[in-house]
């Protein structure tokens, strides 16, 4: 697995002492954010040293500890969480086609770290290939993906030579990473056009001029 820059690790280990946004409201929110933070760096670099069987442990573990540092942080109250707020189905059917269901109330890692982040919630079971499909660094292989909807890559194009992005509705950005159907075709923007459009929120988004990117390999 990629590791982060040491940067990164530096910059999140800063927060421990200095952390942001609702964590410095009351102790036990300090507390937790601090707590959290470290054993999600520990977890991360433990993954880091395992073969990819063992690997998804501390990964699973290490996502559990940064949902309770992002609850802590921006969730209202009550910030505590209680359960993981997901299930997966085995049904007898294969990986791709099993279902991964919302479960529990609303203070579940899933739903509060969802909704502090402002993510869209699971209304309904969606399958793993699904799933898949949905993560840009994912949906490139097409047999994890079948013909369910891909996500795609989005690379923002700067506007100036600095480097932070304000997002806004009108972000122009480059489309990379085209699967073949869609890259190799004569007419790509019509054709990508409808590929966004079966995308949740791509209805929204627009295209203009003529299309040009890399296709997947």
């Amino acid at each position: 697995m990629t590791s982060a820059p040491p940067q990164v690790w530096s910059r999140l280990r800063a927060t421990r002492s200095a952390p942001p946004g609702r964590a410095t409201a009351t102790p036990p929110r300090r507390r937790t954010y601090a707590a959290a933070m470290e054993q999600f760096e520990e977890l991360m670099r433990a993954a880091e040293q395992v073969g990819a069987a063992a690997r998804p442990l501390p990964l699973f573990y290490a996502l559990s500890q940064a949902g309770r540092a992002v609850t802590a942080a921006q969730a209202d109250e009550p910030w505590q969480l209680r359960g993981h707020g997901l299930q997966l189905k085995d049904e007898g059917r294969a990986l791709l086609d099993r279902r991964v269901s919302p479960e529990g109330g609303p203070g579940t890692s899933y739903r509060r770290v969802a909704e502090a982040t402002g993510s869209a919630v699971l209304q309904q079971p969606v399958t793993v290939g699904a799933l898949c499909a949905s993560l840009p660094d994912l949906a490139v292989v097409p047999e994890l993906c079948g013909a369910k909807p891909r996500a795609l890559f989005v690379q923002p194009i700067a506007k100036s030579g600095g480097a932070v992005l304000v997002m806004s509705r009108d972000v122009e950005a480059y489309v990379v990473d085209l699967p073949a159907a869609i890259a190799t075709t004569e007419d790509t923007a019509s054709v990508l056009a409808r590929s966004l459009a079966r995308l949740p929120d791509g209805g929204g988004l627009g295209l203009t001029g003529s299309p040009a990117a890399r296709p997947a390999e």
